[in-house]
């Protein structure tokens, strides 16, 4: 009986070889056969009496599989194969007609999965039937059926209704009846309608079982499935990209998934599992490869291109609020909507501590997540903690920041806070002189690596910045004393020896804290100000009251908004080593958790009342933690400016940002010149009330008075201000040197006001000589810049104006008080007056002042001959007659040569074809060495120079080729000025106003024409181009940095070029130009630059061989980065050029390492006779 109803698919099922011309025809005579056989009581053909062919169709599929049903679970207990591999076949074929006939063509529009993704059963397709009055009814008679399977006891039936069956389509009928839409119709009666909407509440009860009954990863996989995808995704290559679906289906589907994430204890209680089995389902749809040996189908790779998107999608499943428990009318609404991110926020928690089990032990485990899996679990941990904080700022510090970075709560005191700070859990106090111990090392190590972690996203959110900002003193601290061990350790060799490993350890502990550091100062704000503040707030300075011109109207807004504050640590709070002796024997280094823990501190409450950064032996710590976070911050101009002279390499110059300081992601390039400025200020606030003081007997740092509380505070911003400002000028050089008028001023202003409340005191005469020399540095740097001053230049004239007043100060205290100055002083200084006070209208090149030196940095020694200034000097002097004709006899020039005047003369014709002739004209003189040429290189140079900001091609390309062939003559000269220029231009302009820049586009276009400039004086040069090979290289890396893709790419195309010219003679520097090509290809996000890059690879082998004088291991890396950029590379462009790359080098190698094929003409036998005769 059985086997005769597992045959009754023969007759319904259509035959796989016959026609589908007429599906309708088809279908209808397999209805018939269907029920000639199966319905001899002419049951079923009532039913189908007056239904369309497919609705007949369909409840013959339903019937059988019914009858299916009834006997299988009569079966299934023996253990007996029901159906065959083709009744299985034909079976799974029934389902197929059953979803694409009676199931989706009642579905609404974009609901469930298109069937050309799924099904082959084209031909079949039914129109919509969306608006049908009873499909309600109808789908939920083909879900029970569906159910019906999935509860059989029959592997064959059970296995139909998996994952990658038809599981995914009974949802879709559940949602559908249950959330759709009902009577559409408007003259639907009401008991239908009544029908219908019983039929949606049990669908509504079966499609919670049924994802209750599921694996949850697996109810969240079809959940996200029928959600869609979302409309603008990336696409990716070898992936399925998911329609969009209607936005009330979006909205049910992501109702269901918040409730599995707190099932099955509802939202009061949080499960441990919600979070982890939603991670899985995502990554199981993201692309990737999924594991078909493990049973629990752990991810192996994802797709790092889609991973953060993925994980701010995931995150904001995370933060929003399902709208089942927005109930405005009632009262507990936010109570639940707490208990519900609470759930959701521990199991975030948890997956911070997956991967440092993960990290912590090695071993693989089925239960737990596989590596790629945990790392974006990770992620979307971080972007989750960002989000929920951005939106909920007071709640996401409870929920997210207090469980990850509360630690450093403990060891800072709030405002207002006045209870005992809170000891940590294991409490060991191993010194006496510690009361207790607030942080263990191994709570305060996973802090900084979560709070490493969550500065480390490309946007973070600003409550975390804050937070994080508002607990960064004890970090600060922190650093402080880790320099100070590493002093204490570098001055004693035998502890220093034997503590090696742990000075690793440290040493990777301080680069962890300076990264924390710098990223806070440089994305907190954007505003000059707070950087300075919150600096200033480390250090325990005072505010200033400096201002720093035009700034961001939104920066400032919020900084005014949001006062940036920094909580103080505990004046008692000491960090300390987690063991007084550090033991280091074989047995404790093999110890990987107990050499970890070398590296690290613990935060102890001591019995002392002195705070960290109060003690006189910090101070040396202090500064030097100082100089290596503005370092750490600007590590480029940090480069520029090494002490001890030596060059930096080239390979050193590009690299800089792609090192371990990869944290610093935003320069500030004006924070040292600000703080260098701020501490100037600090000096003259702090000096003037020590020295006017009253009592002469009293020391000027009267730390042990009592009742002098200003004053003792006063002395130790002094003293930290100074000490510190001496410190930035040996270490940081020009990079204090501000570059705005108004902070130049204001600098030089300070100085000469601090050096006049000294003139004015009573001083000793070693006091007196340090005073002139500093008064005569100062007067060096302002007679540099007044001769840079124009009379056109309004705003800065009128800035440096303001330095009149005490400059007439300095002058009159002189004179008054017979301070022993030279005269070469006194004329300088009386000069500046006159200059500044006409605004450059006099300028100090006519005056007989021979003693100004134009280096701003030159250090002026007093001149031997000191005498007593006169009352009364000059200022104008008279200039006789026969002097001035003298002088002008001097000064007249020899008369041109007429071809040279002439075509000087047509240069200033303002039609392009004349001044286009007239440079080929020059540029003919110039190659033929005419002696006419000969002495007026300079002018001819600045006149070639000029017209290359030229838009018409036909005057700036003769420019070129007139450089070109003077640079052939004097090449020293021209090419070290155009590489100068070209390098000037390079570097990005900031900390200046718009109107000052010059436009960008011609920026570029100017940049590209020295370069064409530099590399014609090269072609020309021919066998002598290597002399100059380390200029050009250094000057093109400098290009490579540029903002503008397009200077990039120029540059790296000139680097080709001359590799190209130099061929063997590259040598030298042939792995700075392989350092070029790796961060170029690796790191540029513009196709044009890293088209480029790939073909200034294909420029090491363009002979016929592999070079000699390229070494192997260059070969063996290019090979590598050309060949991982060809699997990862998107760009058809670039992927041309790198295959190309690929191609050549293939080719240099073959000819290198195989024998050439032998030929006719090398199988040719000589005899050769000695002695003929």
């Amino acid at each position: 009986m059985s086997q005769a109803v597992v045959d009754l698919i023969t007759y319904l099922i259509p035959q796989a070889h016959s026609s589908t011309s007429n599906p309708s025809g088809e279908l209808a005579s397999c209805v018939q056969s269907y029920t000639d056989k199966a319905d001899p009581s002419g049951d079923l053909s009532g039913e189908l009496s007056g239904k369309e062919v497919h609705e007949a169709f369909c409840l013959c599929c339903i019937d059988y599989l019914e009858k299916v049903s009834r006997i299988s679970s009569e079966l299934a207990t023996s253990g007996d194969i029901l159906f065959s591999v083709a009744r299985e076949q034909q079976l799974r074929k029934c389902l197929e007609f059953l979803i694409c006939l009676g199931v989706y063509p009642m579905l609404d529009s974009g609901v469930g999965l298109p069937l050309s993704m799924r099904l082959d059963s084209a031909a079949y397709n039914c129109p919509n039937q969306s608006r049908c009055p009873d499909r309600c009814t109808k789908l939920l008679k083909v879900a029970r059926c569906l159910i019906f399977l999935r509860e059989s006891k029959l592997v064959q039936l059970n296995r139909l209704m998996s994952a990658g069956m038809f599981l995914g389509d009974l949802i879709t009928c559940l949602v559908q009846i249950a959330h759709g839409s009902v009577g559409l119709a408007p003259t639907v009666d009401g008991q239908l309608l009544s029908e219908q909407r019983k039929a949606s509440v049990e669908a509504r009860k079966q499609l919670w079982k049924l994802l209750c009954d599921l694996p949850r990863h697996v109810a969240m996989k079809e959940l996200l499935i029928l959600q869609g995808g979302a409309t603008g995704a990336v696409k990716v290559k070898g992936s399925v990209q998911l329609p969009s679906a209607p936005r009330w289906l979006q909205k049910i589907c992501g109702g269901l998934l918040s409730r599995l994430l707190v099932r099955p204890c509802g939202y009061t209680q949080a499960p441990r599992s919600g979070v982890k089995d939603l991670l899985m389902a995502v990554a199981s749809l993201a692309p990737g490869v999924i594991s078909s040996t493990s049973p629990a189908g752990c991810i192996n790779s994802l797709d790092p291109r889609l991973q953060p998107a993925v994980a701010q999608a995931v995150a904001n499943i995370f933060t929003t609020t399902p709208s089942f428990l927005i109930k405005p009318a009632e009262q507990s609404a936010g109570l639940v909507q707490l208990d519900y991110n609470s759930a959701i926020s521990t199991q975030i928690l948890e997956l911070f501590a997956v991967k440092e089990q993960r990290q912590s032990n090695g071993s693989t485990d089925q239960n737990k997540m596989s590596d790629s899996l945990t790392q974006f679990a990770y992620l979307v941990a971080l972007t989750t903690a960002h989000e929920f904080c951005t939106r909920y700022a007071e709640l996401g510090k409870q929920l997210y920041l207090s469980p990850l970075i509360g630690v450093l709560r403990r060891l800072v005191i709030r405002p207002g806070d006045v209870s005992t700070p809170a000891v940590a859990e294991t409490s060991t106090v191993p010194d006496l002189t510690d009361e207790c111990e607030l942080a263990t090392a191994a709570e305060l190590r996973k802090t900084l690596d979560v709070l490493r972690d969550l500065l480390a996203v490309p946007t973070p959110s600003q409550t975390v910045l804050l937070e994080a900002l508002d607990l960064s003193q004890p970090l600060f601290c922190l650093l402080v004393q880790i320099k100070a061990d590493s002093d204490d350790v570098d001055t004693s060799p035998e502890f220093s020896a034997q503590s090696s490993q742990s000075t690793n350890q440290t040493s990777s502990l301080k680069s962890l804290l300076l990264g924390i550091l710098s990223r806070l100062l440089s994305c907190v704000t954007e505003c000059r100000s707070g950087h300075l503040h919150i600096i200033r707030q480390w250090l325990g300075l005072p505010p200033t009251t400096l201002s720093f011109g035009a700034q961001s109207n939104s920066a400032t807004d919020a900084l005014e908004i949001r006062p940036l504050t920094i909580c103080p640590v505990h004046p008692r709070l000491k960090f300390r080593p987690p063991q007084l002796v550090r033991v280091m024997d074989d047995e404790q280094t093999s110890d990987r958790s107990t050499l970890h823990c070398h590296g690290d501190y613990r935060a102890v409450l001591t019995r002392e009342g002195v705070s960290l950064i109060d003690q006189p032996e910090m101070l040396a710590p202090l500064v030097s933690v100082i100089i290596d976070l503005l370092q750490f911050v600007n590590p480029r101009q940090a480069n520029f400016n090494e002490s001890n002279g030596r060059s930096v390499p080239h390979f050193q110059i590009i690299t800089t940002c792609a090192t371990d300081r990869a944290m610093a992601k935003h320069e500030l390039p004006t924070i040292s010149a600000d703080l260098f400025i701020s501490l100037i200020a600090d000096l003259n606030d702090n000096l003037r009330p020590l020295i006017q003081r009253p009592s002469p007997e009293v020391g000027i740092l009267p730390f042990n008075e009592v009742g002098y509380t200003p004053v003792k505070k006063s002395a130790k911003t002094g003293i930290l201000s100074s000490l510190l400002a001496a410190a930035m000028l040996d270490c940081l050089g020009d990079q204090i040197w501000p570059d705005e008028p108004e902070q130049v001023v204001n600098l030089l202003e300070m100085t000469l006001s601090r050096i006049y409340v000294l003139m004015s005191r009573r001083i000793e005469a070693e006091m007196e000589e340090v005073l002139l020399e500093t008064l005569s540095q100062i007067l060096g740097i302002l007679a540099f810049y007044t001769q840079q001053l124009k009379p056109g230049e309004t705003n800065v004239t009128d800035q440096f104006g303001r330095l009149l007043p005490i400059l007439s100060e300095v002058e009159t205290e002189i004179r008054a008080n017979s301070v022993v100055a030279s005269r070469a002083q006194l004329e300088l200084l009386h000069c500046l007056r006159v200059m500044l006070a006409t605004r450059g209208a006099v300028n100090l090149t006519d005056s007989k002042v021979d003693s100004v030196q134009p280096g701003p940095t030159a250090l002026k020694s007093p001149s031997p001959d000191r005498i007593i200034p006169e009352a009364n000097h000059k200022v104008v002097e008279e200039v006789l007659p026969s002097d001035a004709q003298a002088s002008s006899a001097v000064n007249c020039e020899e008369a041109l040569d007429p071809e040279l005047e002439e075509a000087f003369e047509q240069l200033k014709d303002p039609l392009v074809p004349v001044r286009g002739h007239a440079l080929i004209s020059l540029s003919r003189l110039l190659e033929s060495r005419h002696k006419c040429t000969t002495g007026k290189e300079e002018r001819i140079f600045q006149v070639l120079f000029h017209h290359l900001s030229d838009e018409d091609s036909y005057v700036y390309l003769n420019a070129i080729r007139g450089l070109a062939a003077l640079g052939h003559s004097l090449t020293d000269r021209i090419l070290s000025a155009l590489l100068d220029r070209f390098r000037q231009l390079c570097v990005p302009v900031s900390g200046k106003e718009p109107s000052q820049q010059t436009s960008q586009n011609s920026r570029v276009e100017f940049i590209l024409k020295l370069g064409e400039a530099i590399m014609r004086i090269l072609r020309d040069l021919g066998s002598m181009a290597p002399k100059y090979r380390t200029q050009v290289l250094h000057s093109m890396a400098v290009g490579s940095r540029d903002t503008e893709p397009l200077v990039r790419a120029a540059s790296l195309s000139n680097v080709t070029e001359l590799c190209r010219l130099l061929r063997h003679a590259m040598g030298p520097i042939v792995y700075e130009v392989f350092y070029l090509i790796e961060v170029h290809l690796t790191q540029d996000h513009s196709p044009s630059v890293r088209q480029a890059a790939a073909n200034l690879a294909r420029a090491f082998f363009l002979e016929e061989q592999l070079p000699d004088w390229l070494a192997p291991d260059v070969i063996r890396d290019l090979n590598r980065l050309l060949s991982n950029r060809s699997k990862i590379e998107r760009d058809p462009c670039v992927l041309e050029q790198i295959e190309a790359a690929l191609g050549q080098l293939n080719k240099c190698t073959r000819s290198s390492v195989f024998l050439k094929p032998l030929t006719p003409e090398s199988l040719v036998k000589e005899i050769r006779i000695s002695r003929p005769f």
